[in-house]
C-alpha cells in the first residue's frame, strides 16, 4: 500500500525552505515503513536531525528516500518532517 500526504501549494507557503520546483513531491512511505527499513540498514532511507534548523516540537528531522518519484537517479529526495501537521514537507534532492 501506497501513502500519499496531499499536500496544497498554499498549505506549503509557510515553509521558507519549499522550493517551487518541488511543491509536486510527497513522500511515497509512513514512518511505519520507513523507520524498520533504517533499523534494518537496506539503504532506501536516510536520516537526521535538523540542527540549527531546527524549529523545536515542530521541525525537527529530515528524511530522504532513494525511491521517490522526485528523486533523481542515484540521489534521493529528501523532506522535513512537521511534527505539529504529521506531514513530510518537500526540502530538496540529494542526501549527500
Amino acid at each position: 500500500m501506497t501513502w500519499m500526504a496531499n499536500i496544497s501549494s498554499s498549505a506549503l507557503s509557510r515553509y521558507w525552505f519549499v522550493s517551487s520546483e518541488y511543491l509536486h513531491c510527497q513522500m511515497q512511505h509512513a514512518w511505519k515503513v520507513i523507520v524498520p527499513s533504517l533499523a534494518a540498514n537496506v539503504g532506501t532511507f536516510k536520516m537526521g536531525g535538523l540542527g540549527r534548523l531546527m524549529v523545536r516540537r515542530e521541525l525537527e528531522v529530515w528524511v530522504c528516500s532513494y525511491d521517490d518519484a522526485c528523486a533523481k537517479s542515484g540521489d534521493a529526495f529528501c523532506y522535513i518532517y512537521d511534527e505539529q501537521k504529521k506531514l513530510f514537507i518537500p526540502w530538496f534532492v540529494g542526501a549527500d
